[in-house]
């Protein structure tokens, strides 16, 4: 039987590489939501290879909006009572990318339907994180936000773009 400490060692050295981000708000944001992952038993992978000391666009639409990828993940993950969310934070050029895979259900609907307001795949009185995500991102001139579902992974890759 694996010890309580073996998966808090584990889960430590998964958020090791979150040193790198240096913006309070984000690191707490990732932080967040990444234990509460462990706490639910989803299985994450965090990469980030290089410090990250500023972004560009507003930090309050930013965690608002990781919140709700991260929130949709894990949830996914959970539900399907297997899988992985994994998670990636580099910089290429002047843009940094944010992706955000996990496993999903097989034949989700179209993407234009998931983020309709008020359209879940998970039932009544839900359906806002994706609308209020997409609404985020079409407010702020530094970000775009590119989703894609197909075999098996539901992938959200957040552009920002830095320095102009």
């Amino acid at each position: 039987m694996k010890r309580v400490s073996d998966d808090l060692l584990a889960h430590d050295f998964k958020l090791e590489q979150l040193n790198r981000l240096k913006i309070l708000e984000l690191k707490s944001i990732f932080a967040n939501k990444l234990m509460l992952a462990g706490s639910l038993g989803v299985d994450f992978t965090f990469e980030l290879k290089e410090d990250i000391t500023a972004i560009d666009a507003e930090t309050v639409v930013l965690v608002r909006s990781i919140g709700i990828m991260l929130d949709n993940a894990i949830e996914a993950v959970s539900a399907l009572g297997s899988g992985l969310v994994r998670i990636a934070l580099f910089q290429e050029g002047k843009t940094l990318s944010l992706i955000i895979e996990n496993d999903c259900m097989e034949g989700l609907p179209k993407i234009h339907q998931l983020k309709q307001a008020g359209f879940s795949t998970k039932g009544e009185g839900r359906g806002l994180g994706l609308s209020n995500l997409s609404g985020f991102v079409s407010q702020s001139p530094h970000l775009n936000l590119e989703t894609t579902a197909q075999n098996g992974k539901f992938t959200q890759r957040l552009l920002i773009s830095q320095g102009g």
